[in-house]
Order: C-alpha cells, then structure tokens, then sequence
C-alpha cells in the first residue's frame, strides 16, 4: 500500500518538516536514535557512514547499539531525500534531521505529536491495518529487501545487526517464498 505523506487531510502542517526523516528511516533501516544523530560529515557521495547514536531522552552521543560503525550505500532515493535537505551553506557538523533550532530530534515529542497522531488517521481513513511504532519502518525495510532477495549477510550488515538476528525476527515475516526450479530434472524418460 502506498501511502503519500503530503495528504493534507491526514498530515498536520507542520508534518512536512519531519517528512524527510520518515523516508530515510523506511529507505535505510536505521534506528531512529542513528537517524537523529547523522550530520552532514557522515553523507559522502555514495554512501553514509553510520557511526553515532543519540538517545534523546538523556541527549547523550554514543556509538550505535553495536558500538560497531557501518557504511550504508545511497541510492537514487536517499540522494533525492539528502538533496531536498542540504543547506545551500552546508556546516558538515550540522545535523541532516535538525528539529526547529537546530538540535536533535526529540523521540519523545516526535511520537506522541506526529507519528502517533498521524498513523492514527491513517489507521482511521483504512491507509493502514492497525497503529504500528516507529521502529516499524526498520522492520519494512528489512523485510521488504528480504523479499526483494537480498541476501541476509547483507541486509544485517547495512543495518547493524546479525544475521541471527535478521533471520529470527524478520525472515519469518515473509511468506511467500517458494522453491524456485532449478532445471535439474531429466526431460527423457527412462526406459525400463
């Protein structure tokens, strides 16, 4: 289901401004205290180095969950994301998904006056089943590239986690997976 986050009959004015940070998280995976704490230093051409983690409840930068840096690739949808963001006078320390003022994102606030509010109309216009969280849009990306084939190592390294991890909690979620042919069969038919 496609669900457009410009609809002015579902999204408060103010929605536009933290539609960018929406998309990034369903196009990368990242969790939401990754994408809070991206500045500008860490988007290189072709790819994000995903190094740092603020947790805003006690605004503290720390490393990932992992405390292992990763690299994400950037494709033509996260270089659109990026391009309508970037300020004309870029600051490479300057936050790429800045609140008003400037500062980091707060989680707290973010859910209950906009993601909350939100996904709750959508949920009433039937847009959506049921209220999902934000961590939701890391969960549908990864299920969405296991789907599209893409190979769980892979997955779990763009997204900072294992395999096992990968395979536990999100392959299950893919159900239509079938046994591809493999053209091993013998079109003759044996003689008895």
């Amino acid at each position: 289901m496609n669900i457009t986050l410009t609809a002015p009959s579902i999204l408060p004015s103010h929605i536009p401004n933290y539609a960018p940070y929406v998309k990034f998280l369903f196009h990368t995976g990242c969790r939401p205290e990754e994408a809070i704490a991206l500045k500008w230093k860490h988007v290189e051409k072709n790819r994000i180095y995903i190094c740092e983690a603020v947790a805003t409840d006690v605004r503290i930068r720390k490393t990932t969950k992992t405390d292992t840096p990763r690299y994400f690739p950037i494709n033509e949808e996260l270089r659109a994301i990026f391009e309508a963001v970037r300020p004309e006078n870029l600051d490479p320390n300057a936050l790429v998904f800045p609140a008003r003022g400037g500062k980091e994102l707060d989680t707290h606030n973010f859910l209950n006056r906009v993601w909350k509010p939100v996904v709750e109309k959508l949920v009433e216009a039937g847009k959506v089943k049921e209220y999902l969280p934000q961590y939701n849009c890391r969960h549908t990306f990864i299920t969405l590239c296991l789907e599209s084939g893409i190979i769980s190592r892979r997955v779990a390294d763009w997204c900072g986690t294992s395999v096992a991890v990968i395979e536990e909690h999100y392959a299950g979620a893919i159900a239509h997976i079938q046994v591809p042919p493999f053209g091993l069969t013998d079109q003759t038919t044996p003689e008895d």
